[in-house]
């Protein structure tokens, strides 16, 4: 049984997105951290464009049939995406093998060190939805630059 939105994951899904919030930020990488997407009915974690390509990064700590699903929503604006999870975890072999299948990409977050190395590299996606896609890129760098407003501020 859950009460609300808890998991025995949830604070390592947080610390992995704040360490990868830091590590995008020393790359000076224009992304978005928790970007609605009205159009699939879904949040990314984050969203980066990088050389004018949509990436869609999901982080989760062990419900990995939930993460493809989201993966695969996302996959119809983003160009590239990768799924991003703790290195203690029980990654199942099929899960592995989807990401293989479906082109995407996997990020290995360190719990003890706190470091984030890319493991899998992505494939491009191809789009499916070019209007959506391209609406999302104009969203993402002018949800951006407000983001920096507001720091400098």
């Amino acid at each position: 049984m859950r009460i609300g939105h808890a998991t025995n994951g949830m604070s390592c899904e947080w610390e992995m997105q704040d360490e990868m919030e830091k590590w995008l930020k020393n790359k000076d990488i224009l992304f978005i951290r928790e970007h609605y997407v009205k159009e699939v009915g879904r949040i990314a974690d984050f969203v980066i464009i990088k050389e004018n390509k949509i990436i869609n990064i999901e982080a989760k700590s062990n419900d990995f049939k939930c993460m493809l699903e989201q993966i695969d929503d996302h996959a119809i604006y983003c160009d590239y995406s990768f799924a991003f999870i703790p290195d203690w975890s029980l990654t199942p072999f099929w899960f592995k093998t989807e990401l293989a299948n479906k082109k995407y990409g996997l990020i290995i977050y360190n719990t003890l060190n706190k470091t984030i190395t890319e493991v899998l590299e992505a494939h491009y996606n191809k789009p499916r939805n070019k209007d959506l896609r391209k609406k999302q890129g104009l969203l993402i760098k002018h949800n951006h630059q407000k983001q920096i407003s507001i720091q400098e501020n």
